[in-house]
């Protein structure tokens, strides 16, 4: 006789506080003898093998009685025939022992109501019990709330955790615990307060009573006290010419005058609530002012927008002044410069409350920007903001691709980009289609059309991103298109199946196979064979390491007569 074989990893069939019935597989092999006896063998955690529990044979299956409540073991096998033990078995995962019924419970006492302030740490380590395993969920106001960059839960075999190392305001509210199994369910609660600076006075920030001194404020009520009464708002103030904020006033009041402001002096204003934790983050003037009276000269002109234009003029249109400085708006100056240049030169003066005229005398193609200035009887205003970039060109010009296409081949895994000028006006529509289909983002690829460019740009290509792609550009004035093949490079698919036997002795058979469906975007350069013997549970070993391209057919040399073999093909 032989010693038996290997037993099979043993696993837990039923349990209690003192025991654990197990089984198992029977080795693969007796040896040629029975297996009269089963010996268990058992280790904790921080132990060492021992003897458990010694079972008859042959039927696999046992049980180990006088254990621990709640400690964690691990077992294993060893079958014995008339040779003698055989060896171990592989050590099953941990098993505790434990009640294998027991209806949840939860430790109340770890669900204390807590005030923290935001930015602290909130944790929650909850005591639990229940058999089977239950069922354990956290919620916060009532929604579920699982493990992600913000919250960690974890539940473990005793206790569960909630865990938000850094704390939000809106982590306030209620705490729930429910803990389930079949046998009931078990819930516990506890109120979390988060304190926190408010939320900003509510927009907008209105500005009104403007003289060479003073200026008046308003605003409303912070939305979030942040847990705490606000006491008071401080307002700030910034004269542009320093850039710094200086307190300028403090009130409980949603309004209040500013009376320290310098004549001709530009400013900004802010306002913060504030409570005892801190103040909030500032609500701005939506842009700045001069102090002034009324009488000045105009405010700055809106930005300029280009509403018609050809190869040598741009008809432009703007936004008026939001204050003439008391006296009316006799007329604008269109300002230009070239794209490129830093000098502003006047190229229009109209004499007239009209918003809109035309730049002349422009160059082809050029891109130039505009700005404008009002004037009335005091002077004139600071020049507006400038335009983008108008380019002098024909108003209706038919699409062209310009960019020459070529075939592309890129290897899966790797990022493709490519930029394709083209011109029209107005600007064409651009799409792009793969195989007929439109083109369109994902978390993948981007398609972006951004006049005189359009890009396709793909990461981590896969083989089936191959395919003809086609750009077509359409506006009022015609259409134009252009394409190109995008072929991914990859390893090939699998041969077509099934393997085929033609020829086989004692120890040699010839096998065949068809080609793969897919050759992965390149000519095949070869095929390898490997084997596996079955009889010795060995794994997959090369048989063939090389097979011409143009061979499907092929001797499989050094076999063992009598083995059982799996074969497999690569291409």
């Amino acid at each position: 006789f032989k010693l038996p074989g290997k037993p099979g990893k043993p696993f837990a069939d039923d349990w209690d506080i003192d025991r654990i019935d197990l089984k198992w597989d029977p080795p693969r092999s007796d040896g040629g003898s029975a297996i009269k006896m089963w010996i268990i063998e058992k280790k904790s955690k921080f132990g060492l093998w021992e003897k458990a529990a010694e079972c008859p044979g042959p039927q696999p299956k046992g049980s180990v009685r006088g254990l621990t409540e709640g400690e964690e073991y691990v077992f294993r096998i060893i079958a014995v025939n008339e040779a003698g033990a055989g060896e171990p078995s592989d050590p099953s995962d941990p098993i505790t022992a434990e009640a294998r019924y027991v209806k949840p419970e939860i430790d109340t006492s770890a669900m204390q109501d807590m005030v923290v302030c935001a930015g602290n740490r909130i944790n929650y380590t909850v005591p639990i019990k229940g058999a089977p395993k239950p069922k354990v969920t956290w919620k916060i106001k009532n929604k579920v709330v699982y493990s992600d960059e913000h919250y960690d839960v974890m539940v473990q075999r005793r206790q569960t955790v909630i865990d938000i190392a850094f704390s939000k305001r809106y982590d306030a509210g209620v705490y729930t615990l429910e803990v389930s199994n079949e046998l009931g369910t078990a819930t516990a609660r506890a109120n979390v307060t988060v304190l926190d600076r408010p939320a900003p006075p509510e927009a907008p920030l209105k500005l009104s009573g403007v003289t060479s001194n003073s200026c008046n404020l308003a605003w409303g009520a912070s939305p979030d006290d942040g847990g705490s009464p606000i006491t008071h708002y401080a307002i700030e103030k910034m004269d542009l010419s320093r850039g710094s904020w200086v307190e300028a006033e403090i009130t409980t009041e949603l309004k209040v005058t500013i009376r320290s402001l310098i004549h001709k002096k530009e400013y900004l204003m802010r306002v913060m609530a504030v409570n005892a934790i801190g103040q909030s983050d500032p609500l701005p003037l939506d842009k700045s002012f001069i102090a002034r009276n009324e009488g000045d000269v105009p405010e700055a002109p809106g930005r300029p927008e280009a509403y018609d234009w050809d190869r040598t003029f741009i008809d432009l249109t703007w936004n008026k002044p939001l204050n003439d400085g008391g006296c009316a708006i006799e007329g604008y100056i269109i300002q230009m410069k070239v794209k490129g240049s830093t000098s502003w030169r006047e190229c229009t003066k109209i004499t007239r409350d009209i918003n809109k005229g035309r730049a002349d005398d422009l160059t082809d193609q050029e891109y130039y920007f505009f700005r404008i200035v009002a004037w009335n009887s005091a002077g004139q205003s600071e020049p507006g903001p400038p335009s983008d970039a108008i380019q002098a060109r024909p108003r209706y010009l038919a699409p062209k691709i310009l960019t020459p296409l070529k075939d592309v081949n890129v290897k899966a895994g790797n990022n493709f980009t490519i930029d394709v000028e083209y011109l029209g006006s107005p600007d064409p529509n651009v799409d792009w289609f793969v195989d007929g289909s439109p083109l369109v983002s994902d978390e993948r690829t981007t398609v972006s059309a951004i006049a005189p460019i359009t890009t396709f740009h793909i990461v981590n290509c896969k083989r089936s991103d191959t395919g003809d792609i086609v750009i077509k550009l359409v506006n009022e004035s015609g259409s134009d298109k252009g394409g190109f093949y995008f072929n991914i490079l990859d390893v090939p698919g699998p041969p077509t199946g099934p393997i085929e036997f033609e020829d086989i002795d004692s120890n040699s058979v010839t096998i065949s196979w068809r080609p793969p469906k897919d050759n992965g975007g390149s000519e095949i350069t070869g095929y390898v064979i490997e084997k596996k013997d079955l009889d010795h549970a060995g794994g997959w070993v090369p048989a063939v390491n090389y097979v011409a391209p143009n061979i499907r057919s092929q001797k499989v040399p050094r076999l063992l007569e009598g083995n059982r073999y799996e074969f497999r093909v690569f291409a």
